[in-house]
Order: C-alpha cells, then structure tokens, then sequence
C-alpha cells in the first residue's frame, strides 16, 4: 500500500508540472521576477509568522532557477495544548530543514508542489513534577500551497505540509508518557521577499 501511495504520488506530482496542466491564461511573470532571465538564480528570504507568535523563530533562505525553488531554514514553537491535546505536558519542537518546490504554471507566481525533509529535536516537560525530556528525529513529506506576490518583491505564500515523523511515538517523562502521530499535517503561511 505504500508503494502505491508513493507511485500516485510521483503521478500526480508529474501531471501537475506538465505543459498540459498549464492555465491556458497564466498571468506573465510576476512583479518579484519580472524582466529577469529565466535562468538566472534567485534569492529570498521567507518567514512564518505563527512561529514567532508561538514562542520560536523560522528563518528560510532560498535558491531558485526557472520554476525550481530550493530552501534551508530552521525553525522552532511551542507545540499549543489544543494542537498535542494532552493535559500537563509543555512541549516545544524545532529544528532543520530543506524543500524542494515547483511551480505549477511560473515562477515566482501561483501553485507550488515540493518535499521536504526535517532534522526535529523536541523538548517535553511534566508542568506537575518539572520534569523533561528531549528526543531527536526525521521527518519527510510533501507539500502544495499558493505564491501571491506582493508590492515591492514581498510575497505571502500560505501551504499545507504532509509527512511522516521517523522518532518515537512514545516519549517517557517521569512515570507519564508523551503520545505523539507519526502522521504530521502541517498548515501554515510564510512571508517573503525576493532579492531584485
């Protein structure tokens, strides 16, 4: 069944970047590359605003060509209790990552498909006892969302991530355990700006 799911994967992600796929009337490139060739790399710098109001950071430095977008970035957020939903634990997770996007239709403009690939470190405290643990681990997955570009080379781009954690499931505390999926679902939204 995983097989199948990676080859439909692999499927749509080939269909979505055809030429047959292409909106009949795409927009021109948009005002971040407007002029440029086509060829030429690209730099941006993006961040997402939900880390900083969740008590961590995000910073993401991309590399592009044509409709090939490359990121490294780091991150870190306190894990909300609604998003964990187990009472008397704090939890935080952060860490290192890397994505590789396409554009849809053109550069710098529209929908976008990717994978990506994380280092996480988590840290998990007992709010009663004050006791903590921390565990490493991957994670790898896709992700598709939307470029909208913004006056003077800014951009929003909101996005929905979908992955696997390869790290325990289970983080002991004390005498309580931590339960967490392997199944990560992530939407969230980056603010950008495109070096002219």
């Amino acid at each position: 069944m995983k097989k199948l799911n990676i080859w439909a994967a692999l499927l749509g992600l080939t269909f979505l970047t055809s030429p047959a796929f292409a909106a009949p009337n795409a927009p021109n490139a948009s005002p971040v590359s407007e002029g440029a060739n086509p060829a030429q790399l690209r730099f941006d710098v993006e961040v997402d605003p939900l880390a900083y109001l969740a008590q961590g950071h995000s910073l993401h430095l991309g590399l592009a060509v044509g409709r090939l977008r490359f990121d490294l970035g780091t991150f870190s957020a306190v894990v909300p209790v609604f998003v964990h939903r187990q009472s008397g634990f704090e939890a935080m997770s952060g860490g290192y990552g890397a994505k590789l996007d396409v554009f849809v239709w053109e550069r710098d403009q529209g929908p976008f498909v990717g994978v990506e690939g994380a280092w996480l470190r988590q840290h998990v405290r007992d709010s009663a006892t004050h006791l903590q643990s921390r565990v490493t681990g991957w994670a790898l997955g896709g992700r598709l969302g939307w470029h909208l570009a913004l006056p003077a080379h800014f951009y929003i781009k909101p996005w929905l991530g979908v992955g696997r954690h390869f790290g325990p499931s289970d983080i002991a505390v004390g005498k309580r355990v931590f339960h967490q999926s392997h199944l990560l679902l992530f939407p969230t939204f980056h603010l950008g700006y495109g070096f002219p």
